[in-house]
């Protein structure tokens, strides 16, 4: 007996403890629901509490009516007349009240369910926001202490993964306006998903908070603008984009970005985009939103491919970066 006692308090003690977890994990929720259902409730019992006292209030005028015939008769004097009338009034709102007090409670615990459910989205939206600006400032020390041991630059190269195992040739153009080639090595990076990214919001070249869908259209004529000097001029870079979008160029942003090679055009996908088109950014397609995480489909390191391409397409210029800079 003992041990099927212990077993039943076992499993109504596991019950118990997913109960609480499965209640803590989505609070939220179960508060948004428990007043949805007492504010549309309370409302409907109201409505129906309100058809039910028109007959307390039919039957107080007929009780009424009959203290009066009573006075008028001399059944009862003017002093009982009026603890009569009294009694009257604090039955019938006794009655009314009682009706309303389902609906009331209801109503009053759906909106404290809604209060609690948005102090309870602040708290975790604070609590990540912490968590999330710990782990930054950590791993920013530990980029730090990464620079200091190695340099900067051995560290931007650790971060983005940069590969320069790879010796290509490259035409320099020197202060007399000479050109030479060098032997230079080649620099990318392995996952360069992270650099192709940005923020479409506040600030940005373009942007209306206030019509959400005035900046698919600007984005999508930047594409258009950006694919047809693609064609034309066989490349882009990265920061044309950025610039043009009003973000700030970035240093990688000279040499990489999009090609166009019209002797071989299904090397490169010849067109701009930025990430429009993704499932993630169905709100703002619809204008439901009006910022957007940006990604854009660069070809990569194109630096050494351009001079590749303007040996074999006439009328194709081609500055060095430092020309650029």
């Amino acid at each position: 007996m003992e041990n099927i006692f212990t077993s039943i308090g076992k499993f109504v003690c596991t019950i118990g403890s997913r109960s609480k977890l499965f209640y803590i994990q989505h609070k939220p929720q179960i508060m948004l629901a428990t007043g949805i259902f007492g504010v549309v409730g309370g409302t409907v019992l109201a409505c129906k509490a309100t058809l039910e006292v028109k007959d307390v209030v039919d039957e107080t005028k007929e009780n009424l009516a009959d203290i009066r015939e009573k006075e008028a008769k001399n059944e009862i004097t003017n002093e009982e007349k009026g603890k009569l009338i009294t009694k009257e009034y604090a039955s019938a709102a006794g009655k009314i009240a009682l009706k309303y007090a389902l609906p009331a409670g209801m109503i009053t615990g759906g909106i404290v369910s809604f209060v609690e459910c948005y102090k309870t989205e602040e708290k975790d939206k604070n609590l990540l926001g912490l968590k999330l600006a710990a782990q930054a400032a950590e791993f920013a020390q530990y980029r730090k202490r990464i620079a200091d041991k190695y340099g900067e630059k051995e560290e931007n190269d650790i971060y983005d993964n940069v590969d320069d195992s790879e010796t290509v040739t490259e035409k320099v153009v020197n202060e007399d306006g000479t050109v030479e080639k060098k032997k230079v090595r080649k620099r990318y990076s392995k996952n360069p998903g992270h650099r192709y990214t940005a923020l479409y919001s506040y600030g940005c070249r373009g942007f209306d908070k206030d019509v959400p869908y005035a900046n698919m259209k600007f984005l999508r004529l930047q594409e258009d603008i950006f694919t047809a000097k693609l064609r034309m001029e066989h490349y882009v870079l990265l920061n044309d984009v950025l610039i043009a979008l009003g973000f700030k160029p970035v240093e990688y942003g000279w040499d990489e970005g999009w090609l166009y090679d019209p002797k071989n055009p299904d090397k490169y996908s010849g067109l701009v985009k930025f990430g429009l088109d993704r499932p993630e950014a169905l709100s703002f397609q619809r204008g439901d939103e009006s910022s957007v995480w940006l990604t854009f489909n660069c070809d990569g390191l194109i630096r050494f491919d351009i001079h590749r391409l303007a040996d074999g397409i006439d009328g194709m210029e081609v500055y060095h970066e430092s020309e650029v800079a």
